[in-house]
């Protein structure tokens, strides 16, 4: 089978390469079908250097990452980088054979094999990188303190404090580590230089102490994210608070205005950068608060349930945030349409109760005429949610389209719309009814017929059936 597949890897078509390169994954690795198959990870192809890829991950051994460790030399970044992606892939079994790429004459494939350890993330690598860390060349030596910090080497601690102390342009790097490895002792040289006065230094503390810190640290990144003025400095501040603040389980206290600070960082871009800053936001209460969130709707998906349970407790803050949307989104997310529905829902119960509504009716019916207008979107999932809404609050113009849904080609949507009507009393539903009963479909007529005669039974007058 080599012989044929070597022949098939020469072809000048990419396709007959990619085939060939997949039917190898079904043998086993040995020393002739390796060299093949690494050699192929240099194609031209990204579909052919993906086959190769694929198989090599699913020969993960020793072997396999020696043969692929030379490549981390190659010239071309595109097919460095994914030997590096797979030597990351087979873990510990790539870490002796990258060892001597750290000690190579070009620092920049020093630099990378380094990398490729750090993120392997193997503490038994700790050795070699104190020895890196010392390293003369700065890119160098930058390279093996972050890789400390990536393999969680407690015993680096003391080792990166007393660095600090002799290299001042690794300091950055060096505070970053200690909030990966994330010992008691970091945190208490972290707040040793809380206040430096260089503020890339301040930054890199105040990033670590969202890994490190604990309950005591809150109180005093509260005080310096509200008197902050510096926007980066105040913005890693406050995302490290929201950090241990979820770690530790309890709201603190904030000093009052504190929220003003999420806000401005939601409005800057809705949530999309910083979800962190929605979920926090969403501690509080307050018109500014509400506003904010509602620019967040849809931004994020992963909030996006998160949200909704927030406006779902507040209808009146729901209804304003969803005027905000619709206002500036020609295509609202579904989110949205979720909270209009839902918003629409509780204050129509209001208007049947006589209670107070507090918006007035022109809104009212606004959104009630967008709810209807997504009854246009093509997808059927759509068009049964926007008529189970429309029931909720206006059945005369759930009604108007009842019979469109009954007419539908699809039977999930017939029978969707029997239903939908089994509680509503509406002389034109009997006729509805009776159409369908008739239909082609066995599941939708027998559903009909039953809704029919419960109907006949409670001594509703029935149209007769054919």
């Amino acid at each position: 089978m080599i012989p044929e597949l070597t022949t098939q890897l020469t072809s000048e078509d990419p396709d007959v390469r990619r085939a060939a390169i997949e039917q190898l994954q079904y043998n086993e690795p040995d020393l002739a079908t390796v060299p093949i198959v690494v050699q192929m990870l240099m194609d031209g192809s990204p579909g052919v250097r993906d086959a190769a890829a694929n198989t090599l991950r699913g020969w993960k051994n020793a072997q396999v990452a020696g043969a692929i460790a030379p490549l981390i030399t190659h010239r071309q970044a595109v097919v460095r980088n994914l030997a590096g992606e797979l030597l990351v892939f087979m873990g510990r079994d790539a870490v002796d054979c990258l060892y001597p790429y750290c000690h190579v004459n070009d620092v920049d494939t020093q630099k990378f094999a380094i990398d490729v350890l750090g993120l392997i993330q193997d503490p038994a690598v700790a050795p070699h990188l104190f020895r890196v860390m010392e390293n003369k060349d700065d890119n160098v030596a930058y390279a093996g303190v972050e890789a400390l910090g990536n393999c969680r080497v407690p015993e680096a601690v003391e080792k990166l404090k007393d660095l600090y102390t002799r290299r001042e342009i690794l300091r950055h790097v060096i505070i970053e580590s200690l909030g990966k490895i994330g010992s008691r002792d970091s945190l208490e040289f972290l707040f040793q230089h809380f206040y430096d006065d260089d503020p890339l230094i301040r930054f890199a503390v105040l990033e670590a102490l969202g890994a490190v810190g604990d309950d005591a640290v809150i109180p005093t990144l509260i005080q310096f994210a509200d008197q902050q003025k510096e926007p980066n400095l105040r913005r890693m501040a406050l995302q490290s608070l929201v950090e241990l603040i979820k770690k530790s389980g309890v709201l603190p206290t904030f000093p009052g205005g504190f929220e003003n600070n999420l806000c401005e960082l939601v409005n800057e871009d809705h949530g999309a950068q910083y979800p962190w800053a929605v979920e926090a936001l969403m501690w509080f209460t307050g018109d500014d608060v509400s506003a904010a969130l509602g620019t967040a709707l849809g931004a994020n998906p992963a909030l996006d349930e998160q949200l909704a349970n927030y406006f779902y407790r507040e209808p009146d803050k729901a209804f304003a945030a969803a005027l905000a949307n619709l206002a500036t989104h020609d295509d609202p997310p579904l989110v949205v349409l979720q909270l209009v529905y839902n918003a629409l829902s509780q204050f129509n119960t209001k208007i049947y109760n006589n209670l107070l509504l507090t918006v007035s009716y022109e809104d009212f019916d606004r959104l009630v005429e967008f709810v209807e207008r997504q009854w246009y979107n093509p997808d059927p999932e759509m068009r049964r949610f926007v008529l189970d809404n429309l029931f909720k609050v206006d059945g005369d113009r759930a009604m108007d389209h009842l019979q469109e849904m009954a007419n539908d080609t699809e039977p999930w949507n017939k029978m969707h719309a029997i239903e939908l009507v089994e509680t509503i009393d509406d002389p034109r539903i009997p006729g509805l009814l009776a159409m369908l009963a008739g239909d082609e479909d066995e599941l939708v007529r027998d559903m009909a017929v039953a809704q029919l005669q419960r109907r006949q039974g409670a001594g509703v007058m029935m149209p007769e059936l054919n």
